[in-house]
């Protein structure tokens, strides 16, 4: 028995022979179009626009997902994020399904109900691109025939303007915001630098009037731990920062700048109350 896999590329559109010999061992041979395809099954004696069997690979989506979720190779603190999408929207939303069966017309209908829950535009993107990752990887693991994800459309998103703050307004945030934070606004006002990025960074960073960023801190949630990586681009980068922020950061002693008292790291929801730290809410 064999199957047809239609390929969707950036630059052109392929068709893959997929077939399986008695034992179950699946193989494959890619065309440039769908008649090629075909024609190739034919003389291996199978049966072309139906289901290859999954020998032995029958399982949930919340089954496959525990595993994918560890091995889809990814930096840290994207899987961090993978898993916080498939344990608050994936799972319980399609968790539960055979992997074979799940068909577009589920995947829209549970987009709808997120949708109606009030997900906003952008995280409904979020949401289908590590779902549709997951039926991809399946999908290249030969356990599916199609992505069910593929061509799903969502709501279309509207671009929020940017507000940037004038120089008297961010004077006036420096004034009211806790003492313990002023510090780090200007790091990241003035370099850019992201939250994971500023909660691993020392004061060697900082040689002259140079601030090199080349490190950064993930909070992993189960079990709760810290790890240390690189910058989400992968490269370190360096800056010159003004003199007063300079003088500023070497006051601040040359280990982590930005701690809770007991010297750990500085989590993003260090003051928020339980719900807000809640990684499901929309």
């Amino acid at each position: 028995m064999g199957s047809i896999r239609t390929n969707h590329g950036k630059k052109a559109t392929t068709y893959t022979s997929l077939w399986r010999d008695a034992d179950g061992t699946q193989h494959g041979e890619t065309f440039g179009s769908r008649k090629e395809a075909k024609d190739a099954l034919k003389p291996k004696g199978g049966e072309y626009e139906t289901a290859p069997i999954l020998v032995g690979k029958k399982g949930s989506v919340a089954d496959y997902a525990s595993t994918w979720i560890e091995t889809h190779p990814v930096k840290i603190g994207t899987r961090e994020g993978y898993r916080q999408q498939l344990n608050c929207w994936v799972i319980p939303g399609l968790g539960a399904r055979q992997l074979t069966e799940v068909t577009t017309s589920d995947v829209y209908t549970w987009m709808a109900g997120l949708r109606a829950a009030g997900m906003s535009p952008a995280s409904q993107a979020v949401t289908k691109n590590v779902s549709s990752a997951l039926f991809e990887s399946a999908l290249r693991s030969g356990l599916i025939t199609s992505n069910p994800v593929h061509g799903v459309k969502i709501s279309k998103q509207v671009a929020r303007p940017y507000v940037i703050l004038t120089i008297p307004e961010y004077k006036a945030l420096l004034e009211v915001i806790d003492p313990r934070y002023r510090l780090m606004i200007k790091i990241a006002v003035e370099t850019g630098a992201r939250w994971a990025e500023l909660v691993e960074l020392h004061g060697s960073d900082l040689v002259g009037n140079i601030l090199t960023i080349s490190r950064n801190a993930v909070e992993i949630q189960q079990p709760l731990r810290w790890v240390v990586g690189t910058p989400k681009s992968g490269k370190s980068r360096s800056m010159a920062v003004s003199d007063s922020l300079a003088v500023e950061i070497r006051a601040a002693g040359d280990g982590l700048l930005f701690t809770k008292p007991d010297g750990s790291y500085l989590g993003r929801s260090e003051e928020h109350t339980s719900e807000l730290q809640s990684p499901c809410n929309l």
